[in-house]
């Protein structure tokens, strides 16, 4: 999970920031095990956390995860619920939907042909 931020910047801290996870990696290697207690702490620590979010969007592409993202919806807080958004489909779908909220898709570090982890627009977006 990566998230798009820059704290060193004053204005992130004022305006505060837009939290991305991104699970639509193909990786062979690495399969994301359905673990309910896991989405459970990465709600508690974003909740916890001292940076101010604005936002946060979680884009998936396994269906299963369907009825753990509602249950956690559920355990949010009412301001949480209002800004969280969830996009369920491919890589290529959940770019879309993150474009429609004006998130420049290029930031991510996911290789956009070959849906595979890649950091150097990551690194340079944090650099800008």
């Amino acid at each position: 999970m990566q998230t798009l931020q820059s704290p060193a910047h004053i204005t992130s801290q004022i305006n505060g920031i837009v939290g991305i996870a991104y699970e639509c990696v193909q990786n062979e290697d690495f399969v994301m095990p359905f673990d309910l207690e896991l989405l459970m702490g990465a709600a508690r620590f974003y909740s916890s956390c001292p940076i101010h979010f604005k936002a946060f969007h979680f884009c998936y592409d396994d269906y299963k995860m369907r009825p753990a993202l509602s249950f956690v919806q559920l355990a949010m807080g009412k301001r949480a619920r209002l800004r969280f958004r969830a996009h369920y489909g491919t890589d290529t779908e959940c770019r879309y939907k993150l474009m429609t909220f004006g998130i420049p898709t290029h930031a991510l570090p996911v290789h956009e042909a070959t849906s595979t982890i890649n950091m150097e627009p990551y690194y340079a977006f944090l650099e800008a």
